[in-house]
């Protein structure tokens, strides 16, 4: 059996929780031990999901919302590994996931792997759900397949993440005080202390959540403020990830965006709505 143990955090999210647990006990390779992190004492639903499986692999946590942060570290003082594997619970793993991250360890000692995290195409039903697929698609063909990573080149996200728990732990872990970008603030982290993040396109997982238009420019938002507060915590941040892109619109279109956001952001569009009149390209 390996030395590796996978830790989920969720929050309400039984439904996904239950089909990521069942693709990782379905691995071709065995697994030493998976460590669910419950990040809210209200979450029964997501409780009864983990005792579901009734399998001694699973060590079910709950803990007062944190955050995912809070949630990964409690995870990790709970592991017996010496390498973790960080999962977000609506991750479907392809069959041979956990044998592809042992893999890469035993060749590079030392090191992180970051494995893919996009949606699966044939698991897009509505039109923006094939919008966000394209996005998707876009995304990858903007990013090598198999890269070491660095502050020119940066790509880091603990949805699919291993990492020796030494380093991890000499890192500092996650920083609890993040509610948000801190798998972010934990890449530029590593980085500056040198120590080698490698991207694997083929060690693949895939989100299993296709959000609303409405929660998915939520989600954008937050994202985007998260990001600033973190800039603004640690202004050094700035020079090493790269300046941020400055806004060139010129003028009028700077204009134009901002009467959009104050009149169009308010209305709420059905999922199917808004993309309907699009060209069936644009969707894909």
């Amino acid at each position: 059996m390996n030395d590796l143990s996978v830790i989920i955090p969720v929050y309400h999210s039984p439904g996904k929780l239950k089909k990521t647990l069942a693709a990782l006990l379905a691995q071709s390779e065995e697994i030493r031990e998976i460590i669910v992190v419950i990040d809210s004492e209200e979450d029964k639903e997501s409780l009864s999901v983990a005792n579901a499986f009734a399998s001694e692999k699973i060590t079910t946590l709950i803990q007062p919302n944190k955050g995912r942060a809070g949630a990964r570290n409690k995870g990790t003082e709970s592991a017996s590994g010496d390498l973790l594997l960080f999962l977000d619970a609506d991750m479907i793993c392809e069959p041979f996931f956990i044998r592809k991250h042992l893999e890469f360890h035993q060749k590079n000692a030392g090191s992180i792997l970051i494995g893919s995290a996009f949606r699966d195409p044939a698991a897009a039903e509505k039109s923006f759900d094939r919008y966000l697929i394209g996005v998707e698609k876009k995304w990858r063909t903007d990013m090598p397949l198999h890269a070491w990573i660095s502050a020119d080149q940066f790509a880091f996200t603990a949805a699919n993440m291993s990492i020796p728990k030494k380093i991890f732990i000499e890192a500092g872990g996650f920083d609890r005080s993040l509610r948000d970008s801190e798998d972010l603030d934990l890449g530029i982290r590593v980085l500056k202390k040198n120590i080698p993040v490698y991207y694997d396109s083929s060690v693949g997982a895939a989100h299993n959540d296709f959000p609303t238009l409405r929660s998915f420019v939520k989600r954008l938002r937050q994202y985007k403020r998260a990001k600033r507060d973190l800039f603004l915590l640690h202004p050094e941040y700035r020079d090493f990830t790269g300046k941020e892109k400055k806004n060139r619109r010129p003028p009028f279109k700077k204009i134009i965006f901002t009467i959009a956001k104050l009149f169009l952001s308010p209305i709420v569009f059905t999922d199917g709505a808004l993309l309907r009149p699009l060209p069936e390209k644009w969707k894909q």
